[in-house]
């Protein structure tokens, strides 16, 4: 008999002796189930949210601090490392730039009327933080949105020649205010992140790149630095890696100004977004000099992961991600950010979760991953450097589970407060037993999931938020999920007061619906081990956020 044949075998005897129980009738399932309870979330949270752990900003000692607890947790409950070289750690680089003081420059030339134009730096251009270094010249080229994306049958380089040319794009993408846009309607796809556009230029032979917005805007850039020269943002190192050409932004009106009617950008972005077709064109009247001087240090975060393998020999090659976010946004002197439940919460639940599964007597079909990411308030970095180095391959991810924010009851007390932009007032007794899904709209399988096993806990259902000017369901780490073509759910209890700032203390978190929300992700999660059928996505919009690697 062949190793197949007896697997096969054991497998079947497996299955027939029962170990492979439907979720809803497993008694032992029951009893894991119980053992999360809001003691342990409280004692948790309590430590990840004091004052001594100082908010956990990325690249803080308390940051490191946190990992290491939270990879001990793993360890002391037995389950397996998931992270790099075969510990509990994937290490994320980020980045964040400097910009030179005296080598970055602009002009542009007419040549017809002889006219040169020189930018100033941070009215009329700035260099970008993923810019290469060095100087470029050339013709310039019009390209619209920058973007190559043969699955929605859409390319701004179709027909043009770019090569030794600067290129101009337009910030965004096409339809950004079309709900109905085929990139993401409201949301923005990652065609439209500024890595992605650069490296597209250089694929196609341009020498530099100019980018500016597609609406008319004041003299000012879109500058990305601080008067001390120091970037605000954060990136991956894997986004700038490879990218060797000068790229700037440039204020639409010093463009309109030195293009002096030889076209118009408002008539072009009007048409693109209108018809969804290029309108993409050589200027060779026009010659440009960039010159950029960006430096970029990097420095090293953790996501923290650990793994339960499967138990069917024919299905432990996919995973179930169960995560949450640990960072937060730190201290400033005496001012601590506690992030109780931003995301102390989604932290908590997680172990709490983890430790069910390891004390539930019936292993899980599948493999369960659970998922700790690290620098979420910079970007959501952490989750994002997964979806390029996947522990398990995305196509044998079933789904992931973020949690993010679920130890309150939304409160808005303010509807003016942009942290709440479109949504009415409303108090906390009135959300008591309100959660909120994201997700949903993109596999209507997670969404009867979550329902089904929502009969066992009897949580209010909230589904307003998906398609909302908020944008939540991209602010949190599902969502580069997502954005590849991976079912995925958000749970949230919702925004209140206390978000992002000094008084989301561990105090004010709502333990005994906590403990709830995660019974339910841990009953959801279950079932997507155990199931026969995996869900499926509806809405698959691929993204091209790439490396070179």
């Amino acid at each position: 008999m062949n190793r197949r044949s007896i697997v096969l075998v054991l497998s079947t005897v497996v299955a027939i002796l029962g170990l492979y129980l439907p979720a809803k009738s497993d008694a032992v399932r029951v009893e894991a189930l119980d053992s999360i309870t809001a003691v342990e979330l409280e004692s948790i949270v309590s430590f990840l949210a004091s004052d001594e752990m100082r908010g956990r900003e990325a690249d803080s000692l308390a940051n490191e601090i946190a990992a290491r607890y939270l990879a001990h947790s793993f360890e002391m409950l037995g389950l397996e490392p998931a992270g790099d070289d075969g510990g509990y750690y994937q290490h994320v680089t980020l980045t964040r730039s400097q910009m030179g003081q005296d080598d970055n420059e602009i002009r542009l030339t007419d040549s017809v009327t002889g006219q040169t134009v020189g930018g100033e730096i941070p009215t009329d251009f700035a260099p970008s933080r993923y810019s290469g270094n060095g100087e470029a010249s050339g013709p310039l080229a019009f390209v619209g949105y920058g973007i190559t994306a043969p699955e929605l049958n859409y390319d701004d380089y179709q027909g043009i020649d770019v090569r030794d040319k600067v290129v101009v794009i337009l910030e965004g993408e096409p339809g950004e205010k079309d709900p109905k846009s085929p990139f993401e309607g409201f949301l923005s796809s990652d065609y439209s992140r500024a890595p992605y556009k650069f490296r597209n230029a250089q694929e196609h032979g341009a020498v530099g790149v100019i980018i500016t917005s597609p609406a008319t805007s004041g003299r000012k850039s879109r500058s990305p630095w601080r008067q001390d020269g120091t970037s605000g943002g954060f990136g991956l190192e894997i986004w700038s890696r490879g990218l060797n050409i000068p790229a700037v932004w440039a204020s639409r009106s010093f463009f309109d100004e030195v293009l002096n009617g030889e076209i118009s950008i408002k008539d072009l972005v009007g048409r693109i977004d209108e018809r969804y077709q290029p309108e993409s064109r050589p200027l060779d009247r026009f010659q440009a000099m960039i010159r950029t001087d960006v430096t970029r240090d990097q420095f090293q975060v953790e996501n923290v992961l650990a793994k339960l393998p499967g138990s069917d020999p024919f299905v432990r090659h996919e995973a179930v991600l169960i995560s949450a976010h640990f960072d937060h946004i730190g201290a400033r002197n005496d001012r601590i950010f506690n992030g109780a439940d931003d995301d102390a919460s989604g932290t908590a639940a997680v172990l709490e979760i983890a430790e069910a599964f390891v004390q539930n007597r019936v292993k899980p079909r599948r493999s369960i991953v659970f998922s700790l990411w690290n620098a979420e308030e910079k970007g959501l970095l952490g989750s994002r450097h997964y979806v390029h180095r996947p522990q398990y391959a995305l196509e044998d991810t079933v789904a992931v589970l973020q949690m993010d924010m679920i130890g309150r009851n939304q409160e808005v007390n303010d509807p003016d407060d942009r942290r709440f932009s479109g949504l009415n007032e409303q108090s906390a007794e009135e959300n008591a037993n309100t959660l909120h899904v994201l997700g949903f709209s993109r596999s209507k399988d997670m969404k009867q999931l979550v329902e089904q096993n929502n009969a066992e806990i009897g949580i209010d259902f909230l589904y307003d938020l998906e398609n909302h000017p908020l944008k939540l369901i991209a602010r949190s780490d599902h969502w580069p999920f997502l954005a590849k073509g991976v079912p995925a759910l958000l749970f949230t209890t919702g925004l209140h007061p206390d978000y992002h700032q000094t008084s989301d203390t561990a105090e004010k978190i709502n333990y005994p619906k906590m403990e709830r929300v995660a019974r339910l992700v841990f009953l959801c999660a279950w079932d997507l081990a155990n199931r026969s059928t995996r869900p499926t996505f509806d809405k698959k919009n691929d993204s091209h956020e790439r490396d070179d690697s």
